[in-house]
C-alpha cells in the first residue's frame, strides 16, 4: 500500500477497510446536491466484501477520512466499459470536502492505482453535477470519453488517462 502524501494539509495514506471504517462510513450523509452519495447500513457488507476492493484512507493518526474502491465496483450502471483500464471511485468523509483536501485524494488514489497496476490507464466516473471533482480529475490528466445517464437519468461522465 502506499505510505502516503503530502501536499501541506493532509499527510494521508490508503490500507485495508476494517468494518468499524464500514461502519462509520454507513452513516456519513452529505449536503445537497452530493446526498447520491449517502450511505447506510445495507452497505456495510458490500464495503467489506473483498471483491468490491474497497480501502480505507486514514490521517496520520490514523482516523478515517475516506474511502475507495478499484474494479467493477467504481462503476455506474449504464456506462460502456469495454476498453481496458483501472476504474477507481473516491468518498471522502462529508465535513472534509470543499476544503481543499481533494487533489492530495485523488493524488493518492491514482498513485496507489499506478503502483498496483503498472502501465494500465485509469478510469473514473464522476456525476456531471459534480464540479468539484470533475475539476480535480481534469487537473489530474483525465479526459471526458463518455457522457451517459444512468438508469434514473442521472448523468455521469467516464473520464481515462494513461
Amino acid at each position: 500500500m502506499t505510505d502516503g502524501m503530502t501536499d501541506g494539509m493532509t499527510d494521508w495514506r490508503i490500507r485495508e477497510i476494517a468494518e468499524a471504517d464500514a461502519r462509520a462510513i454507513s452513516t456519513w450523509r452529505y449536503p445537497e446536491p452530493y446526498s447520491m452519495y449517502d450511505s447506510s447500513a445495507d452497505d456495510v457488507d458490500i464495503l467489506l466484501d473483498p471483491d468490491n476492493a474497497y480501502f480505507a484512507v486514514v490521517d496520520e493518526s490514523g482516523e478515517l477520512v475516506g474511502h475507495g474502491c478499484f474494479g467493477a465496483e467504481a462503476r455506474v450502471p449504464g456506462g460502456s466499459y469495454a476498453t481496458d483500464a483501472v476504474d477507481w471511485g473516491t468518498g471522502m468523509r462529508p465535513d472534509l470536502t470543499g476544503r481543499g483536501h481533494g487533489l492530495a485524494f485523488f493524488r493518492l488514489v491514482i498513485d496507489e492505482a499506478h503502483t498496483r497496476w503498472p502501465g494500465k490507464p485509469l478510469r473514473t466516473t464522476v456525476a456531471a453535477h459534480n464540479e468539484r471533482s470533475m475539476h480535480l480529475v481534469r487537473k489530474c490528466g483525465f479526459q471526458e470519453v463518455e457522457v451517459f445517464r444512468d438508469t434514473s437519468g442521472r448523468e455521469f461522465v467516464v473520464l481515462m488517462r494513461d
